[in-house]
């Protein structure tokens, strides 16, 4: 019996690492739209100011059970993303530019 269990415990991490891995973000934007929509729609974030986009981000992760999808420093360039100031952004806008 003990055996059984110790068994289904492992099939259960490995399963768990496996799904983590699986479907790993490569980008900002990918992460965003990756973890934020695992739990609920992605938000229409126009017409929120800078500090409430980082503070709809940090009270999901605080208080909204976000912290089971996303670590703080994925939080941290989810945040980047959305209130423009990652280099994923900033490379966008200047290859925008050149066109």
């Amino acid at each position: 019996m003990r055996l059984l269990a110790v068994g289904i415990a492992l099939v259960a991490a490995l399963v768990g690492f496996w799904l983590r891995s699986y479907n790993q973000p490569g980008s900002p934007r990918e992460l965003f739209e990756v973890r934020c929509s695992t739990c609920h729609a992605r938000p229409d974030l126009l017409g929120y100011t800078v500090q409430e986009k980082r503070g709809i981000v940090m009270t999901m992760l605080r208080e909204r059970g976000a912290d089971k999808v996303i670590s703080p420093k994925e939080a941290a360039q989810i945040i980047g993303y959305i209130t423009g100031s990652s280099a994923e952004t900033k490379d966008k806008e200047q290859g925008d530019g050149d066109t």
